[in-house]
Order: C-alpha cells, then structure tokens, then sequence
C-alpha cells in the first residue's frame, strides 16, 4: 500500500479506515499493513491537529475486536487453520510453537510478549484460541501489549512530525 493512498483512505473514511485496517491485521488477513498505516497516520493526525488519544483508542478497540475474533475461529475451528497457515508459509510453524511453550511456560503473561513481536502478534490470538486459554486473562495481557505496540507505533509518527513543525 502506498502512503499516499493510505492518506487519501484516512481522509476520505476517517476513524473508520483505521478501525478496519487494524482489525483485518489481527485477524491475520494477509497482505494488511498496519504496521505501516499506524505511522503514517499519526503523522497525519500531527499534521492536521487531530486527537492523538482517539486515534489510539480506536487501533486498541480494532486490534482487541480483531483478536477476540481470531481466538474465537481458533477455539470454534482450530487446528484445520493453523495447518493451512502452516502449509501455506511454512516459517509460521517455528512461531506457533514457540507461542506454544511460551504458554505453557507462562500462561497468559506470555501473550504479553507475543503482543511485542511482529508474525508472533497475530498469531498469538490463534493459538491461543486452539489451546483455550483462559479469555479473561487473554484479553488482559492482550490489551497491555497492543497497547504499548500502537502507541509506540502511531507516536512514531505522531512525534517524528511534531518534531518537524
């Protein structure tokens, strides 16, 4: 995705662009850059003096909506999708098992982690959903973690262009 199409998108939709992309993410749909979105927003959000905190709030609420439902289709469907994610790029089955002794070294604390680590961070939500982790905890630690990825993530842009002006 090109910055200046994700710009024209955020200008023409809003809140709601980001609300979707940052869900497609987390609900592992390939090729969805939130990553890359999550800057280039907060630097149009600097440069047109919007709310930084709603625009934070919106890509937490997004990022838990998106991995509750991926837990949801792990814990309804389970396997079947990891082995078709594992078949499809077969790098992800080092993540998913490690995902699987972290948690069951840690329990839901590890999600924290996994919050952190990009490949790891969507997947998390899977696994976590297969395993049947305890979902109170999941979405505690889950919270914690996507917050501190996308305020490091959308303040990067944020910043880096207050900085500028």
């Amino acid at each position: 995705m090109e910055i200046q199409y994700i710009l024209s998108c955020f200008t023409k939709y809003g809140l709601i662009f980001l609300f979707i992309i940052i869900f497609l993410e987390h609900i592992n749909c390939p090729g969805v850059p939130a990553t890359i979105v999550m800057p280039t927003i907060g630097a149009f959000v600097a440069e047109s003096n919007g709310s930084l905190i709603l625009v934070l709030l919106i890509s937490i609420v997004a990022a838990i909506t998106g991995s509750m439902a991926l837990y949801y289709i792990g814990y309804r469907i389970g396997n079947p999708i990891l082995e078709k994610i594992n078949m499809k790029a077969p790098k992800t089955k080092k993540y998913t098992e490690k995902i699987l002794y972290y948690s069951n070294e840690y329990g839901n604390k590890a999600v924290f982690i996994c919050r952190l680590i990009p490949v790891v961070r969507i997947l998390v939500s899977l696994v976590y959903g297969i395993i049947r982790a305890d979902f109170t905890g999941f979405i505690l630690y889950s919270t914690i973690g996507i917050s501190i990825w996308n305020f490091i993530l959308i303040s990067f842009g944020y910043f880096g262009v207050k900085a500028i002006l």
